[in-house]
């Protein structure tokens, strides 16, 4: 950005300062974040802001023509701080040394993505697991995105998140399709655009997750409004399969603790089609045989058929987490789509030991913060170093600027330029 001070009178140097502004996030406070600015007043210097061309899907100009009292030293700040709030990357404000003179701001028009995180991985990774922490991170909402969990029922074959699980965190495309009917790709990109485009517009991150493939390359890859509108950050939770082999026989030993037999039997149907529906999710087809057999067979036949149809589940499942590694490593060769892998080998390796919660935190939870850091908020570091020298000495620390971010993030502009000036203050 280019602040021009500009000559009014003889007795008025021009200087001109070269700032670079680069808004912080593209996902901003609620509206009410935003009607105590002008609390940052003060008694000298008015900077008026006229008619303002804001980028698409950003706050409505209108929030914008207001008056706003600054001193005249924060004159970097200014210019940051009608960044953040318009989420333009530039601007060029002419600055009058007179008190008299009137400023002129002009907002050039500029598209702006919003951001959305897609979570990937095969099924037993920890897919739901690190959304759901992130989300604690950051103000997010998840999608769905299991093409067996959006069905009603069968919540502990399809290992739907409980509600404990989620910690409070909303969730959307989950529970909610016929179990009888067959919810297509096109339907999962018609309903995860609108659900996506409603957690945009409430200022949170939408962070899609599941272990289906083809919905993410249908929405992500082969819609292109979506591309058009949404930034996407992939991050990929990977396991070796050796070790992933064994998670999913103990997660299906556990599905089959907490009630599996019983969950199918309440919806075992002779004449339905296992190629429909929820019906199609691993669990269901193969307790066909045992269910069929009902009360006809005695107790020892009964343990045999439901032990190979554990067998089967826990062998099918291995199939299915083969299958989506390979599917995502095609998406990732055929499309050239950068993903972040975050390998959570050694966190399951650890199952049982002791040390699954910090291996996780260390090698899965840590790291996808950081990019996650850096996808939001990368931009930022441009303000930084190509501010006035007292702004950049300002905020080049590490903690000073993070904290200025996640102040922003959960409080509003207000608190964060109340946060600047503290630290301007101190230096």
């Amino acid at each position: 950005m280019r602040l021009d001070l500009v000559e009014q009178s003889e007795q008025v140097e021009q200087v001109e300062l070269e700032v670079l502004v680069v808004p912080v996030p593209t996902i901003l406070p609620p509206q009410e974040h935003y009607n105590d600015i002008s609390d940052l007043s003060s008694e000298s210097d008015d900077v008026s802001v006229p008619e303002a061309v804001a980028p698409t899907q950003s706050i409505a100009t209108s929030r914008l023509r207001r008056e706003i009292r600054k001193p005249a030293r924060y004159d970097g700040m200014v210019a940051y701080a009608l960044a953040v709030i318009t989420g333009v990357s530039y601007m060029r404000v002419s600055f009058s040394a007179c008190n008299q003179a009137q400023p002129i701001v002009s907002f050039p028009q500029q598209y702006r993505k919003d951001k959305v995180v897609v979570v990937l991985g095969a099924t037993g990774t920890g897919k739901s697991r690190l959304s759901i922490d992130l989300a604690t991170r950051f103000p997010a909402e998840i999608v769905n995105s299991d093409k067996m969990q959006v069905y009603k029922g069968l919540d502990i074959v399809t290992n739907k998140v409980t509600h404990e699980e989620r910690r409070g965190v909303p969730h959307h495309l989950l529970g909610f399709v016929d179990p009888n009917v067959d919810f297509t790709t096109l339907d999962f990109r018609r309903h995860a655009s609108a659900a996506v485009e409603s957690i945009v517009r409430c200022n949170r991150l939408p962070i899609i997750v599941g272990g289906s493939n083809s919905y993410i390359k249908a929405l992500v890859n082969d819609d292109v409004e979506f591309q058009s509108k949404y930034e996407c950050c992939l991050l990929w939770v990977d396991v070796s399969l050796p070790v992933l082999y064994s998670v999913v026989s103990e997660r299906v030993d556990e599905m089959v603790e907490a009630g599996l037999v019983d969950e199918v039997r309440e919806m075992f149907d002779p004449n339905a089609d296992y190629g429909h529906g929820i019906r199609r999710a691993i669990g269901v087809s193969e307790m066909d045989r045992l269910l069929r057999s009902g009360s006809k067979s005695d107790g020892k036949t009964e343990a045999v058929l439901l032990e190979e149809a554990i067998e089967k589940i826990k062998s099918n499942t291995c199939k299915l987490a083969s299958r989506q590694l390979q599917n995502i490593l095609r998406l990732q060769n055929q499309f050239e789509w950068k993903m972040h892998r975050l390998d959570a080998t050694k966190a399951f390796a650890k199952r049982g030991g002791g040390g699954d919660a910090a291996a996780w935190e260390k090698f899965v939870l840590e790291p996808s913060t950081i990019i996650l850091d850096k996808f939001l908020y990368r931009n930022a570091m441009s303000f930084i170093i190509g501010a006035t020298p007292m702004v950049a000495a300002t905020v080049a620390g590490t903690t000073h600027y993070h904290n200025l971010f996640k102040i922003f993030f959960f409080f509003g502009p207000s608190a964060c330029l109340k946060y600047f000036f503290f630290l301007l203050g101190d230096n």
